[in-house]
């Protein structure tokens, strides 16, 4: 079966198991955390669309956007290279973040926002390189997207984790939503983690960064479902993926439509039972991680980790 797909010159070298796990993990989750890096043979053909285990996509719909390697995307390796020694000068997170932010959105959006003959331009930069309307949509690289200076929310948040990873920041990729005054729809940013804990919502697009308490970024993002993506209390420092679906009987006793349990009553040997239970489904991963505010996708449900209370609602 002749499973590699062809992009002007490209080939697309078959990707490992592993990153053929990832794309899937995106896929249905929307979301890549902060503390797993992308793996070379990443793949993104678009909202819900799986590969089988030769890489092939389940359906097809656009583009498929792929990490390659540094041999085969020698466009964005350069990149890399570049950005990784001018943020050399940045000490903090948070400056970094704002430098990466600009840095990303001048090489694939650059002022295409500005007025609708700029916007204009960029859209046919992007019917140039992907083509109006293809029978056969092809794998393409980063490095294709940068070299016509044309790219959309999805390929900015992926270039965006990518020079994070490289560069030691801890940035999640996120699929969800987002509604303002210039458009309403699917969207892809980023997250990244600050040296307190505390979470940035960092947007190359719409050039937006806030902390997920900020009433604004609160107001714009929501899930794939539609849910709101950063609600009061519920996210200060940290977001796991999705949770194991049997994940259910650490959560009791029921209060209405909420499962709830209340960690301020649990003795020392109580806390460290729950932990065991939320890192064995893939819920916490830091053995030393205290009981601060996360929230978790969980199915059509929202997993609330407070100080207080773990609600499954």
């Amino acid at each position: 079966m002749f499973t590699a797909f062809l992009s002007h010159g490209d080939f697309a070298i078959g990707p490992s198991k592993e990153s053929i796990e990832q794309s899937n993990r995106f896929a249905s989750s929307n979301r890549i955390d902060e503390n797993e890096k992308l793996l070379v043979g990443y793949k993104d053909a678009g909202k819900g669309i799986t590969f089988d285990d030769f890489g092939a996509p389940q359906r097809i719909k656009r583009e498929i956007l792929v990490f390659k390697d540094r041999q085969n995307d020698p466009i964005l390796r350069r990149v890399i290279d570049d950005a990784k020694r001018k943020m050399n000068k940045f000490s903090t997170v948070q400056e970094k973040s704002v430098f990466l932010k600009q840095y990303v959105k001048g090489l694939l959006i650059g002022d295409a926002l500005e007025n609708q003959k700029k916007r204009d331009a960029h859209e046919a930069r992007l019917k140039l390189l992907i083509g109006k309307s293809s029978v056969f949509i092809m794998e393409m690289s980063l490095g294709r997207f940068i070299d016509a200076r044309a790219g959309v929310c999805r390929h900015n948040a992926l270039l965006f984790k990518i020079i994070a990873d490289e560069v030691g920041l801890k940035a999640a990729l996120v699929r969800g939503k987002i509604s303002t005054s210039k458009a309403s729809g699917p969207h892809a940013w980023n997250e990244v983690v600050l040296e307190n804990g505390r979470r940035l919502v960092v947007d190359c697009v719409y050039d937006i960064m806030g902390g997920s308490n900020d009433p604004q970024v609160k107001s714009l993002y929501s899930d794939a479902n539609g849910n709101p993506m950063y609600r009061d209390g519920f996210l200060d420092a940290g977001i796991k993926g999705v949770a194991r679906q049997q994940w259910t009987r650490a959560l009791s006793p029921r209060e209405g439509k909420v499962e709830r349990v209340d960690v301020s009553a649990m003795n020392e040997a109580q806390r460290t039972a729950l932990l065991n239970e939320l890192r064995q489904n893939d819920i916490l991963r830091n053995p030393n991680y205290s009981f601060i505010s996360v929230h978790i996708s969980h199915g059509n449900k929202l997993l609330a980790y407070t100080k207080r209370f773990v609600s499954l609602i």
